[in-house]
């Protein structure tokens, strides 16, 4: 990708933007956030990718200079194959946010029953309505568990 779009990386992010199919949506945010990331690492060091190629032997180069190209350019790589930049994109920091960001403005804080309450539910909702829906009946069945499981309790004393 140096030789192709040099230290420009603005545009591969275009070209990326460019060749995006909806299918491909969390494949295409994880090479994108990698980029940035990698981006800003190399900018605080004063780097370029072009630096970081020149001490690379040819040889090795172009080894895997086809197979960085299917990764990055098709997009086709696997969940396990993703660095941890890949998997946190902004879409998934903003959910995390959403769901946890500002629990400290409740009336009640939640984080004392998130991590017992958690198991209970789907953790990759990430915003689908369909999602949003089966997450409001999981929680409205467990609440009604458990005031059954209060009310059955008070009955005994």
């Amino acid at each position: 990708m140096v030789d192709r779009f040099e230290t420009d990386w603005n545009a591969l992010i275009e070209h990326l933007e460019s060749v995006y199919h909806h299918g491909n949506r969390n494949n295409h945010e994880a090479i994108i956030s990698h980029i940035n990331n990698l981006k800003k690492s190399l900018e605080k060091f004063g780097l370029t990718a072009s630096d970081i190629a020149k001490n690379i032997d040819q040889s090795t180069l172009k080894m895997h200079l086809k197979k960085a190209k299917t990764k990055v350019m098709d997009l086709s790589f696997r969940d396990n194959e993703k660095s941890p930049w890949m998997n946190a994109t902004p879409r998934k920091k903003c959910f995390k946010t959403a769901m946890r960001g500002r629990w400290d403005k409740f009336p009640v804080n939640p984080s004392q029953f998130a991590d017992e309450m958690e198991r209970y539910f789907i953790k990759k909702v990430l915003g689908s309505k369909k999602g949003a829906q089966s997450l409001v009946k999981s929680l409205e069945k467990h609440i009604k568990t458990i005031e059954e499981e209060l009310c059955d309790r008070t009955t005994f004393l």
